[in-house]
């Protein structure tokens, strides 16, 4: 990010430990040294988090990004944006790939389950099913992808909780 030398240098003379930032759409800690760079998800679609930070008597900082409580919302909301979500990746990948529409459809299914482990926070990298799924020796095959260089991205950062950080 533009200016990040400057606000690295100022989060280390002040000593802070966790930066919240937003609207990344998706859920991510990023670790640098001491700092922890909290970006909340957007909370218009699934899951809907939000951030708990807290701060105990023994000086201990914790950030949390919670999901909503489907006690306290409409009958069937979470299921339907969750829908929503998976569905609008899906259909709009699917105009772009090349294959059989059974591949098509595979990929396609493989990219709505990645975008939401991804956007929720829940993606991890160390989990080698994502990997080892057919779907994903197909995304490999679409050498023009956009989308196919953003899963091997996304692949290859850092392992790390996204949910949950504590100092």
């Amino acid at each position: 990010m533009f200016g990040h030398e400057h606000m690295s240098a100022l989060t280390e003379q002040y000593g802070v430990t966790l930066k919240l930032s937003g609207h990344l759409h998706i859920q991510h800690i990023a670790r640098s040294g001491n700092l922890a760079d909290a970006a909340l998800g957007a909370f218009c679609i699934w899951p809907h988090r939000y951030a708990m930070v807290t701060y105990s008597d023994a000086q201990n900082l914790r950030y949390e990004a919670c999901a909503l409580d489907a006690r306290f919302l409409p009958e069937s909301f979470l299921s339907l944006s969750q829908d929503w979500f998976t569905g609008i990746a899906r259909d709009k990948l699917k105009a772009s790939l090349t294959g059989s529409e059974a591949e098509i459809s595979l990929m396609a299914d493989y990219a709505a389950r990645f975008n939401l482990a991804y956007f929720s926070g829940t993606y991890r990298r160390d989990d080698p099913s994502w990997r080892e799924d057919p779907a994903w020796a197909l995304w490999q095959s679409q050498t023009d992808s956009a989308f196919g260089r953003y899963l091997e991205t996304v692949m290859s950062e850092a392992a790390g909780d996204h949910l949950l950080w504590t100092e």
